[in-house]
């Protein structure tokens, strides 16, 4: 195999972003963003100017294993609503969101990626009104 890349077996990552990003947006209960920096306080102050409900994309990285040809990638979908006065709904309708998402992407296939959630979590904005949940989820391409 001398000569060839991994990048010869797996899917370019822009396009398994975008093919994330299109399965979320089936659903037409929420505006879906992509989002490409790591920070937890920038990404506070940008989902507070989104519309609501949300969900966004993050792309986490990815290890490989170049004698398999394969590629183990991570992704995070953060899905958030703005508490409008009452917090058990909000946090009830972001919970909504939660398996929504997971139903949308877990144990799916696009090309030769496979999806699979492996985590959630809720994100604490301190006094912002706002509710939201972490969902990981990994893909394995090859």
């Amino acid at each position: 195999m001398s000569g060839s890349t991994i990048t010869n077996f797996i899917e370019p990552t822009k396009e398994i972003v975008a093919w994330i990003k299109s399965q979320l947006e089936t659903y037409t209960g929420w505006n879906v963003y992509r989002y490409d920096k790591i920070n937890k306080d920038e990404l506070f102050m940008y989902i507070l100017e989104l519309e609501t409900p949300c969900a966004i994309v993050i792309y986490t990285g990815s290890t490989y294993d170049d004698e398999n040809e394969r590629r183990r990638g991570s992704f995070s979908v953060i899905v958030a609503d703005k508490d409008s006065t009452d917090t058990e709904s909000a946090t009830n309708d972001a919970q909504d969101l939660l398996d929504k998402v997971i139903s949308l992407l877990d144990h799916e296939i696009y090309k030769d990626a496979f999806f699979r959630v492996v985590s959630d979590k809720p994100i604490d904005f301190k006094n912002s009104g706002m509710v939201a949940y972490e969902i990981g989820f990994i893909f394995d391409d090859h």
